[in-house]
């Protein structure tokens, strides 16, 4: 068991990445498990991914959140998204080095690094489907720059920065979120992030 309260994540990797059906074909239409979690947030795409054998719709602006040894799969054309590997504690940072996701069927219990059960937010023990979440978009984005810089500093910002996210998505999917508040947040990121566009209410209403 492990609290999430008490734990700082690591963050193994961060990347923009843009497969397409036939750069990613080795992988696409199989299902795979990884040895870390992951947190995709899709910023545009045509296909899906099925997570646990249920399946989700690339939209944009959504966000796909499971932990390590679950089971998923792409199916897709192409996809623009960003993807965090990472670990709920510092147990395994001691090992940098990224691993590329099995295949299901060679995947062992032991391959995984943080398989360990979260008791202070249940709810991230299954995988986890936010949409229309563009309020996580700049922090996501400015977690992906801040893994590119190696310094003194840059593993305890990613792990700050990362806990904030998921504190962020829990408190989205909990019955008591402030559900105006979530909205309003949402649409001043979608105006912060359109701001050099032609924006109206009905734009904003509609994206959100």
């Amino acid at each position: 068991l492990m609290l999430l309260f008490e734990e700082q994540p690591f963050v193994r990797q961060a990347l923009h990445v843009h497969p397409t059906i036939k750069s990613s074909f080795r992988d696409s239409f199989k299902p795979l498990k990884s040895r870390d979690s992951r947190l995709f947030y899709i910023l545009d795409g045509k296909g899906s991914i099925v997570i646990d054998g249920t399946i989700h719709i690339l939209q944009p602006d959504s966000i796909f959140i499971f932990k390590a040894g679950t089971t998923y799969e792409w199916q897709l054309e192409w996809a623009d998204y960003y993807v965090l590997n990472f670990d709920y504690s510092m147990a395994f940072s001691n090992i940098s080095q990224t691993f590329h996701p099995l295949y299901s069927e060679a995947f062992h219990a032991e391959d995984c690094f943080d398989c360990g059960i979260i008791d202070d937010y249940k709810e991230l023990n299954s995988p986890i489907v936010q949409y229309k979440a563009i309020n996580l978009k700049h922090s996501i984005r400015n977690l992906v720059f801040e893994s590119a810089i190696s310094d003194l500093w840059s593993k305890q910002l990613l792990s700050s920065y990362l806990k904030q996210i998921l504190l962020q998505i829990l408190r989205a999917n909990s019955a008591d979120a402030p559900k105006a508040h979530n909205i309003t947040k949402q649409a001043i990121a979608y105006i912060q992030d359109h701001y050099n566009e032609p924006i109206t209410n009905s734009s904003i209403a509609e994206k959100l």
